[in-house]
């Protein structure tokens, strides 16, 4: 009878945060930052929105994540708090959101779609409820179920009031990114344009912003494109990005002033790294 008395509501709470899900989550961060880094782009195609790394590098990933997702299982064992159907430790729907993300970036796309489905359906109302529909048409645009995808899209989209900590950079570009893999690039245009707009993460704006005027140029709008190549370039990207923008701006600049391009071009050279 006393187990939503508030003293253990708040050791269950504190623990779960602080030993499994913290640790766990912060590994998860750096799995991910490892799978980013590692990434090497093919500039001969549109740029992928988001980076989940290959087979192979999912493979290498695998017991780190393994570890997070094995600590998080742990905290729900352990300090989950279910009171007539309702959980009471606000901590645990995030310790199913690090399991589903770990599956995730393990490419085992089955387990992650069950465990966000499952945070959509158990946690209504809590915070990652909405975030996980998210990440559930993140897995069905990896399994090509693009239809069902969309609807659960559409359904994040019809909520009134989303949580304050509500990711809706993510929740745009997951949507251009929906619409590239299903050929719409003039819908993909208007998400990115959104996203870029609102996301407050530097590295994403940077790579959003980049393949924004890939885009402008795949839809032969050569204006838009010069002027989207040299807003990344001013964003002060890494050197792939910013070797390749100015490379792009100048095949875009079909027509114009040759002239400073060709001046462009030759500065260029002069840098040794080029």
């Amino acid at each position: 009878p006393n187990k939503d008395r508030f003293a253990n509501r708040t050791y269950h709470r504190l623990t779960a945060r602080d030993n499994g899900w913290f640790n766990a989550n912060e590994k998860l961060k750096e799995v991910v930052a490892q799978l980013e880094h590692d990434h090497i782009d093919d500039f001969d195609e549109v740029l992928p929105l988001f980076i989940y790394g290959t087979e192979d590098e999912a493979k290498g990933a695998a017991p780190e994540l393994e570890k997070c997702i094995e600590k998080c299982s742990l905290v729900i064992e352990r300090h989950s708090m279910d009171v007539k159907g309702k959980e009471r430790n606000k901590w645990i729907d995030d310790a199913y959101f690090v399991i589903g993300r770990s599956h995730f970036y393990k490419h085992n796309f089955f387990d992650a779609q069950r465990i966000f489905d499952y945070i959509g359906r158990r946690f209504k109302g809590e915070d990652k409820q909405m975030e996980a529909r998210v990440w559930l048409s993140r897995t069905l645009i990896e399994v090509e179920q693009y239809a069902r995808a969309q609807s659960v899209l559409d359904e994040v989209k019809e909520v009134k009031e989303l949580p304050k900590r509500f990711p809706h950079d993510q929740l745009a570009a997951v949507q251009a990114d929906l619409d590239l893999h299903r050929g719409k690039v003039d819908d993909a245009i208007i998400e990115l344009e959104r996203a870029v707009d609102i996301t407050k993460d530097r590295q994403d704006r940077v790579r959003w912003a980049f393949i924004l005027a890939q885009l402008y140029q795949l839809k032969g709008q050569e204006e838009k494109a010069i002027a989207q190549y040299a807003h990344v370039v001013r964003m002060n990207p890494s050197y792939e990005l910013a070797f390749h923008a100015q490379i792009f701006q100048a095949l875009a600049f079909n027509k114009g002033n040759s002239e400073a391009l060709r001046k462009k071009l030759h500065k260029m050279l002069r840098d040794e790294k080029n």
